[in-house]
């Protein structure tokens, strides 16, 4: 509820997700909370890249992977500063069930969670972290996406 509060100017796509283009429309790479619900198979992968930079030789990939069944934060390109490993917990959709990734970006600070029943939360240290703002998707496209601005949770 609280985070519900600090969130507004949101983006809403269906269907054929942002004119087939994989760049997500976030006004403000430092900040940002994404919502996506994704139609999962049993081999493929769905999820986003956030805080690239221009040439993407920085960035942080956070997505499901079905065919292991694990819920995956991969920091091992964020950025020469900070632990970049890669993060796993298990993870398995029920039956038929679609996968809602719900990401909030809080400067370094990443979260992601998967259909309410797993989450991996860590920080992500970017070298230039101003001109690491860009996001996209990756993997399986979602059916549909909401994009958020975020208030600072605490503006001293």
């Amino acid at each position: 509820e609280e985070l519900d509060q600090l969130q507004y100017n949101e983006q809403s796509f269906e269907g054929g997700i942002i004119n087939g283009k994989t760049a997500i429309p976030v006004k403000n790479g430092e900040a940002f909370r994404l919502k996506m619900e994704v139609a999962m198979n049993e081999a493929g992968y769905a999820g986003v890249r956030l805080r690239a930079n221009a040439d993407e030789s920085e960035y942080t990939d956070l997505y499901y992977d079905a065919k292991a069944k694990k819920l995956v934060f991969d920091a091992e390109h964020s950025g020469n500063e900070g632990r970049m490993i890669k993060e796993e917990a298990p993870f398995e959709l029920k039956d038929g069930e679609t996968l809602s990734l719900d990401i909030f970006v809080d400067r370094c600070m990443v979260e992601i969670y998967a259909n309410e029943r797993q989450a991996i939360c860590r920080r992500a240290y970017h070298s230039d972290p101003k001109n690491a703002l860009g996001a996209k998707l990756i993997g399986s496209a979602p059916e549909k996406l909401d994009t958020y601005k975020m208030f600072p949770s605490n503006p001293y």
